[in-house]
This record gives C-alpha cells, sequence and structure tokens, in this order.
C-alpha cells in the first residue's frame, strides 16, 4: 500500500502596473485566497482489500508575492499560509510564507477521506510609485499539496485467503505491528496502546519453563503446567499474544499511536487504526464416552486362583479400557492452514484405598492429591485429517491379595481435548483445549468373614462409572502441579 496524493494550486491572474515617462499611474490590486481541499478516494490493490481504518494527511501551503523589479512590498501586502504562518510586509528579504503539518483522519465507509480544509491567503495593492522602471510585473499566489499515508496493522501469523481477508487458528501465535508512521529525523518517540477482542492468553505449556526475571522469580518445575493468561505488556510497538475463542469469531485488533512530528510540522497527534481477522476453531467430532462396568480380574498361581485386582475394564473375563473416547478433529480446506494435531491429556484425583486386617490403608497417590494422570500427550498424539480415532482409561488397583478384606476406588478424571495448529513460517504455537470430559469411577468389593477373594468368580461386577463422561466442547485450560505416577502403592 502506497501512500496516495491530492494537490491543490491556485494562482491569481498576474496583474501589472508601471509609469511611463510622464508619470501617468495605475493602481492594481492582487488577491490570490483559498480555500483549498482535498480529497482522497481508496484504490485498493486487489479486489476487495479492506480500505485503511486510520491515515496520517501531511499538508504543505504557502502563500507568495513576486514582483520582476526585484523590490519590496509595503505594508499594504499580506500573506498567511493557512497553517499559522504569515509573511509581515515591508521587507528586503521575505516575500511570502510556506508551512507544513502532520494530521490524523478517518475514512469513511468507502475508504475516502478528507484533508482539513486550508485557506492561504496573498494579496497587495500596488501603484506606480512602487518601484522604478517602466514596466513591472507583480503576481500573488497559494500553492498546496497534501499527501495521505495508510496506517495499517500488520498481524504476522495470520493467513490471508483469496479475498484478502485474514484469518488465524486457535493457539496459534499473532504479532501485531503498525505500518505506515512516519518517522526519521526530528521525529520524537512514539506511544502506543494495543487491545484484542476475543478470548485471548499469553502462553501455556505442559511444564513450567522458569523464569528468573519475574517478579516473583519463577523456578522451573517439569511437574507442573504454566499458564499465563495476559494480556502482557501492551504499550509496545508490538504485541503478541494467541487466540483460544471457543467458536469461530471475527475479532478486532486496535491499536493507537500518539507521534510527534518535527519541530514547525504540527503538534502531537494519535491515530487509531484497526484490523478484522476471522479466528477458526477446528471442527470437532465426538463420539460419546463407552463405559465398562468395573470387575474383579482373577488370575491363576499355580494350582490357586487368587485375585490381583479390580478396575474399570469391560468383558468377561475383564479386559481393555472401560472408559473409552473416540472423536476426529478436522481444520477447513479454505483457507489452507496445513495439518495439525491433537491429543488426550488426563487429571486424575486418586481416591483408593484397601483395609488388611481391620486397618484401612491409602494409597500413596491419594495422599499427593490431583496431578496429570502419567503424562502429557496421553497415549500419544493424531492429526487434524478427520478420522475417527480412540483412546481410553482401565482405572484400578493391583496386588490385591488374600489378606485385602475390602477395596475402595472413588477417583475422580478430567479428560481433554487437546489440539496443537500447524505452524508456519511467521508464528509460533501452543496447544489449546478443544473438549473435556469429567467421570468418576465407583467401586467397592467387600469381602464376608471367613471368606476369600478366590471365592469371587471371574467377571463379578463391584462398581461403575457416574455419568456426565461424554466430550463436551470447552476451552478453559488443565492446570496441574504434580504428575500421578501409574500404579500406587499402599501404606
Amino acid at each position: 500500500m502506497t501512500p496516495y496524493n491530492g494537490i491543490g494550486w491556485l494562482v491569481a491572474p498576474s496583474g501589472g502596473c508601471g509609469a511611463d515617462a510622464q508619470g501617468n499611474a495605475t493602481t492594481v490590486t492582487l488577491k490570490a485566497q483559498g480555500p483549498l481541499n482535498a480529497k482522497f478516494t481508496w484504490q485498493p490493490a486487489y479486489p476487495g482489500e479492506p480500505a485503511p481504518t486510520a491515515v496520517i494527511i501531511y499538508q504543505d501551503s504557502n502563500a507568495q508575492l513576486t514582483d520582476s523589479r526585484n523590490g519590496y512590498f509595503d505594508a499594504s501586502c499580506t500573506c498567511t499560509d493557512g497553517l499559522g504562518g504569515s509573511a509581515t510586509f515591508p521587507s528586503s528579504s521575505s516575500t511570502g510564507t510556506e508551512s507544513y503539518q502532520y494530521v490524523s483522519a478517518t475514512p469513511g465507509a468507502d475508504g475516502s477521506v478528507s484533508a482539513p480544509s486550508v485557506s492561504p491567503a496573498a494579496s497587495c495593492t500596488v501603484s506606480s510609485g512602487a518601484g522604478s522602471g517602466s514596466y513591472a510585473a507583480v503576481a500573488a499566489s497559494v500553492g498546496y499539496v497534501a499527501t495521505a499515508y495508510p496506517v495499517t496493522i500488520n498481524l504476522n501469523g495470520a493467513t490471508k485467503d483469496s479475498s484478502g481477508n485474514l484469518n488465524i487458528l486457535v493457539g496459534q501465535g499473532c504479532k501485531a505491528s503498525l505500518s505506515g508512521l512516519p518517522s526519521g529525523t526530528g521525529w520524537r518517540p512514539t506511544t502506543y496502546s494495543w487491545s484484542v477482542s476475543g478470548t485471548t492468553f499469553e502462553d501455556w505449556e505442559p511444564t513450567t519453563p522458569g523464569n528468573q526475571s519475574a517478579n516473583p522469580p519463577i523456578p522451573a518445575n517439569s511437574q507442573a503446567s504454566f499458564y499465563d493468561p495476559g494480556p502482557g505488556t501492551q504499550t509496545n510497538s508490538t504485541y503478541h499474544w494467541y487466540w483460544n475463542d471457543p467458536s469461530q469469531q471475527t475479532e478486532t485488533v486496535t491499536c493507537t499511536a500518539t507521534v510527534t512530528p518535527p519541530a514547525g510540522e504540527g503538534s502531537s497527534f494519535s491515530v487509531t487504526a484497526t484490523q478484522k481477522v476471522t479466528v477458526y476453531v477446528p471442527t470437532l467430532s465426538m463420539l460419546n464416552n463407552k463405559v465398562g462396568m468395573g470387575y474383579i480380574r482373577t488370575t491363576q498361581q499355580g494350582n490357586v486362583t487368587e485375585t490381583d485386582m479390580i478396575a474399570l475394564q469391560p468383558g468377561n473375563p475383564p479386559a481393555g479400557n472401560g472408559s473409552i473416547w473416540t472423536a476426529a478433529v478436522s481444520l477447513p480446506s479454505t483457507p489452507a492452514f496445513g495439518t495439525g494435531q491433537w491429543a488426550y491429556l488426563q487429571l486424575i484425583k486418586p481416591e483408593e484405598y484397601i483395609t488388611i486386617g481391620g486397618q484401612k490403608e491409602t494409597s500413596k497417590a491419594t495422599m499427593n492429591g490431583e496431578g496429570l494422570d502419567a503424562g502429557f500427550p496421553y497415549m500419544g498424539t493424531f492429526f487434524t485429517d478427520g478420522r475417527l480415532d480412540t483412546q481410553g482409561d482401565a482405572p484400578k488397583i493391583s496386588t490385591l491379595n488374600s489378606a485385602v478384606t475390602n477395596a475402595v476406588m472413588t477417583s475422580s478424571f478430567h479428560t481433554y481435548l487437546m489440539f496443537m495448529p500447524p505452524a508456519n513460517s511467521t508464528n509460533d504455537t501452543r496447544w489449546v483445549p478443544l473438549a473435556e470430559s469429567l467421570w468418576t469411577t465407583n467401586f467397592n468389593a467387600t469381602l464376608a468373614p471367613y471368606d476369600s477373594w478366590i471365592d469371587y468368580p471371574v467377571g463379578q461386577s463391584v462398581g461403575q462409572v457416574s455419568l456426565g463422561y461424554n466430550l463436551t466442547a470447552q476451552n478453559s485450560f488443565p492446570s496441574w502441579s504434580r504428575i500421578v505416577p501409574t500404579g500406587g502403592s499402599f501404606q
């Protein structure tokens, strides 16, 4: 996008006065004056290119008197350029005035913008007694030039479609900067103020990277997630963030900049630019979470059949995952974003207890509270190709023996579906949540007095999963401060 120009120019008809040898005299009054106006019409570089939302206009206005006799003008002469400058007469060194000014303007709906009206003026009454020579040419003129500079917001990280519109995925980094601000000798520092609509964040990571320059310092922690909701510093010349909108939205980025021109070229002024961008959320297809009952599993130890665990596993004999999640994630073909990834993440709050000899024992996992289940990603990653993929879980209490008279598992689980958008040469990316599932186990297996675990038949039901386990679209980030290992011991 290049500056577009408007030029106004007005010259009064030349007049003259002279004297012949006999001294016959003529008096002529010359005037040239505004108002002068410049209107700029937006001409897009390609069909559909949006008009700028902010423009800086440079104005150059002058008023001049000229005399071919190289004489000087008397006090009846005036020159004002309409931008605050004027010339005082009589003067042997000045024949006029010229001033410069930068101002901001807001284009109309059609992209047209008008410069402030300027009224330069030059006038003089000249008689035969002014100067010498038989003839003289005297002229009064005013001149005006205006240049308009579109001020736009650049969004590095956004993808431009065939119509020129900007698009971005949730989780893709966006870095904004202003383009078109004047610069150079005499321009003084510019102040900035950024704002962004929609749901945004500064950072989310599955481990805490640490930041010793923060106040207070943040230590690195591989066992804890890290979330910075932002908005971060919004007063620099650039601004960086990620979107996490719950659904497709058209958002607005706004920047107000205050600039101060060189001395004599106008006062400080503010200019506000906006940029629209469409934020896309992947299409998510989710099947209902399938749930199996909890069962006791028996194993053969030599000649003795002994129970070794209770678990959320279907079938007889029980096997596989009792809690199953099936989903597919896809991206639009237009605009062309590329291929991303998705994965499951699970938080668990273990509640696991056994009773031996009348004494209740608690698993170490339970004593330490909620945390990340095993690690992230949970059981691998998948591509955003629209194909259904399945994962699941089989919570259990293992290593039971004949000394255990009661086993209870009432753990709660928080399963997330996370999305990682594709990166490109101008952005970075972060995992963002697309959906979640909340579910709990309710196992309680108790032996009657003098019974033994081996009396339980294979496939004996001991509990079930609560309702409310289906994956539901949402955009709240998971958070944890520890990792829960698989298979906790009791004490």
